[in-house]
């Protein structure tokens, strides 16, 4: 399991940030890594990932 920990500066950008579907897209980015042989297939499942989440706004 990993651990994130956020620095001070950029948890107050995303407490700025007037659009708040942001932070998940930008959660997205983080919860679905992969390497260059499967950036095709992470692409697509991030872009599932965000639809899912998006629906649930």
């Amino acid at each position: 399991m990993f651990a994130v920990q956020l620095a001070a500066e950029f948890e107050a950008w995303l407490d700025g940030m007037q659009d708040k579907k942001a932070p998940v897209r930008i959660s997205i980015v983080l919860l679905n890594g992969g390497d260059k042989s499967t950036q095709t297939k992470d692409i697509k499942r991030t872009q599932q990932i965000l639809n899912e989440l998006e629906s649930e706004l």
